[in-house]
C-alpha cells in the first residue's frame, strides 16, 4: 500500500475519500453538505440496496423560519388540529411557526440530481452486507466486493444490528401506517394539521391520527401507534376505515398511495461496531427524538456538526442531537409512562396542547424552551404518571448501570429505514 506523508494516494482501486453507506435523509444530506463544503470532485461512494424512485416515507417537521431546503416543501400548515375522545375538537392558529412537509420521493431526486452532476461522485446499488475498520481505513462490503474510504458514515442496519438485548429500559415502536386519499368534493381545510386525533380505540396503547391535507380533497390520513409490538396492516386498514367514517363522515374516496414503517422510540443506547473510522448517522446515530419520532431537522444539525469537525480537521465522530441533557430526562420520563402506563398518553397529550400555548408546546419539543417555560408546561400535566415515571426510571437506570459489562446496548432491527 502506497502512502504519501500519512495519506493514501486516491488513485487507489476502490478507493474514496468518503463513503456512505445508505442513501436515506441522513446520507443523501450528508452528501450533499459534502460537495458544497469541499467541491464536485470530492472522492464518495454512496451506496444503497433501493433506487429511490418511489415515495417511501414523508418528513413533516414544524419550524419558525425559513427550514433547511425550503424549495422543496410540497406543503405547509398554519393550523393545528387536537381531538381526543372526552373534550372533542380544538384548532389553534401555529402564529410564526409552521408544520412543513417534504415528500421522500422530491428529495430523493433533487439529491441524486445534484450529486449525480458532481464528477468525484458515484452511486452503487447494493447491499451493504459489513463495515470493518482496517488501521486508517474503513472498508465496505457490497456486491461481492471491498470498499474502502478514510470514514465510512453509515446509516444502513447490518446483521449484527439485528438483536436486541434484555437491558431494563423503555423500547416502543412509532408505528405507522397511513393512506393517501382523494375524495370526489371538497372535504378538508386545506391549512389545518391534525397532528393527534384520538378518536379512535387505544387498547392500551397510544393510538391517534394524522390527518395532513393537501388541497380541499385530497389528504395523507394515517393511523399511528406508540406500542411493544408493530400492528398487523389489515388492522391499521381497518381502523382507518372506521376513523375516516366515523370521525369525518368520509365514505367515498380513492387510495392513490400507502406508506407504512416504524421509529423506534428508546431511551437505550444504539450500540455496535462503531470506531474512529466507522461514523454511525442519522437513526443509526441518534438523530430520532425519542418521544416524537422526528429526525429530518436533527438529521441537518447531525450532517452539519460532521462537516464542520471535517472542515476543522477533526475526527467526525457523532454527538447526540440536542440542545441540553434535560431533554434527555424528559424523554425517559415520557417514555416511561408510554412503555408502562400506554392509555395515559392520551391524557397528557390533551394536557399538554389544551392547557399551554401552543408556541410554548413547540418550542419545548424543538428543545429550545427555558427552565421556567419547562416548569409552567410540565405544572399542566397530569403529576401522579410522572411521579410514578421518576421513581421507576431511576431504578431501571440502576439496573442498567449495573448490568452494563454483561450485556450490550440495544441493537436496532434492519426493518428501520436508515
Amino acid at each position: 500500500m502506497v502512502k504519501v506523508l500519512g495519506i493514501l494516494k486516491l488513485h487507489e482501486v476502490n478507493f474514496y475519500t468518503y463513503i456512505i453507506a445508505g442513501a436515506g435523509a441522513a446520507g443523501l444530506s450528508l452528501g450533499l453538505h459534502l460537495v458544497r463544503e469541499f467541491g464536485p470532485k470530492l472522492r464518495i461512494l454512496i451506496i444503497d440496496r433501493s433506487d429511490k424512485t418511489v415515495n417511501d416515507r414523508t418528513w413533516c417537521f414544524w419550524h419558525n423560519g425559513t427550514p433547511p431546503h425550503a424549495h422543496l416543501i410540497s406543503k405547509s400548515w398554519t393550523q393545528f388540529h387536537f381531538a381526543d375522545q372526552s373534550h372533542g375538537e380544538i384548532t389553534l392558529p401555529l402564529g410564526p411557526w409552521a408544520y412543513h412537509m417534504i415528500r421522500g420521493i422530491d428529495f430523493y431526486r433533487y439529491a441524486r440530481t445534484v450529486l449525480a452532476e458532481c464528477e468525484g461522485v458515484e452511486f452503487l446499488q447494493a447491499s451493504v452486507d459489513r463495515v470493518s475498520e482496517n488501521g486508517d481505513r474503513a472498508v465496505v462490503h457490497a456486491a461481492g466486493t471491498q470498499y474502502t474510504g478514510r470514514y465510512v458514515f453509515n446509516s444502513c442496519y447490518a446483521a449484527e444490528d439485528d438483536k436486541r438485548s434484555q437491558l431494563s429500559g423503555n423500547f416502543l415502536w412509532q408505528d405507522f401506517h397511513g393512506w393517501w386519499i382523494e375524495t370526489n368534493k371538497p372535504t378538508f381545510q386545506t391549512n389545518t394539521a391534525s397532528l393527534m386525533d384520538f378518536r379512535t380505540p387505544q387498547d392500551g396503547e397510544t393510538r391517534f391520527f394524522y390527518v395532513l391535507p393537501t388541497s380541499d380533497r385530497s389528504a395523507l390520513v394515517e393511523h399511528t401507534i406508540f406500542g411493544k409490538s408493530r400492528l398487523p396492516l389489515v388492522q391499521h386498514e381497518k381502523a382507518i376505515s372506521e376513523y375516516l367514517l366515523a370521525s369525518k363522515g368520509i365514505s367515498d374516496f380513492r387510495i392513490t398511495e400507502r406508506e407504512t414503517g416504524c421509529i423506534p422510540m428508546t431511551d437505550l443506547p444504539i450500540q455496535g461496531k462503531s470506531n474512529h473510522r466507522i461514523v454511525r448517522l442519522g437513526a443509526l446515530g441518534g438523530a430520532v427524538k425519542p418521544t416524537t419520532g422526528f429526525a429530518f431537522l436533527r438529521i441537518q444539525k447531525q450532517v452539519e456538526q460532521i462537516v464542520s469537525a471535517l472542515k476543522e480537521g477533526n475526527p467526525p465522530q457523532v454527538k447526540p442531537v440536542g440542545s441540553a441533557k434535560r431533554y434527555g430526562f424528559y424523554d425517559r420520563l415520557l417514555l416511561e409512562i408510554l412503555t408502562r402506563e400506554g392509555h395515559r398518553g392520551m391524557g397528557i397529550f390533551s394536557a399538554l396542547f389544551r392547557r399551554n400555548p401552543i408556541s410554548r408546546v413547540l418550542q419545548f419539543l424543538d428543545e429550545s424552551t427555558s427552565i421556567e417555560e419547562e416548569a409552567r408546561l410540565f405544572a399542566t400535566l397530569p403529576s401522579l404518571p410522572f411521579l410514578k415515571a421518576l421513581i421507576t426510571s431511576r431504578f431501571h437506570h440502576k439496573q442498567r448501570k449495573r448490568g452494563a459489562v454483561q450485556t450490550p446496548g440495544i441493537l436496532m432491527t434492519k426493518e428501520i429505514p436508515a
